[in-house]
């Protein structure tokens, strides 16, 4: 999220450092100099969730004129990916709202014209029968496949990397 300078940012605001040179989008972080943010919120199936060692995340975000970059290693005890398009949230995935005017209507608990709800899946790691794949959930009526999102994904025991580019 890319906001102009602020002495102190409000609770679960993030900011994207400026990227000179593009990360390669391979799902090797190690062009990432640290995943400095962390995440323990699960959107779907919160009730099976036991704890961090289930599942958490650290993550970095970058930007440049052409895209909005992310870098996630997931930590996960089990990893599944069986979904396609809209569904991908019920299997692992990530996801990212994006307030493009969060100034003029932080104050609003839910989503508004400005904001945007992007799932990204780094597929099925364990196999070829999903591909990665980001979706558009919100705004509604531009819902659909972000075809020209890149996204990698690579498994290791109890971990996934997902590793983005978001065409802005």
């Amino acid at each position: 999220i890319l906001l102009p300078q602020l002495e102190v940012l409000p609770e679960g605001v993030l900011l994207a450092t400026w990227k000179d040179l593009p990360p390669m989008i391979d799902g090797d972080l190690s062009e990432w100099s640290v995943l400095a943010n962390s995440a323990e919120v699960v959107v779907y199936g919160a009730s099976n969730w036991s704890g961090s060692s289930d599942l958490s995340a650290t993550f970095s975000l970058g930007w440049d004129t052409d895209n909005l970059y992310l870098a996630v290693s997931v930590r996960d005890d089990v990893y599944s990916q069986t979904q396609d398009g809209e569904s991908i949230f019920r299997g692992d995935s990530v996801e990212l709202l994006l307030d493009v005017a969060l100034q003029s209507d932080r104050q609003h608990p839910k989503l508004s014209a400005d904001d945007y709800q992007i799932g990204l899946s780094p597929g099925d790691l364990n196999g070829s029968k999903v591909a990665g794949q980001a979706y558009l959930w919100f705004p509604v009526d531009q819902a659909g496949a972000l075809s020209d999102t890149q996204i990698v994904g690579t498994a290791t025991i109890y971990c996934y990397v997902l590793e983005a580019a978001l065409p802005w």
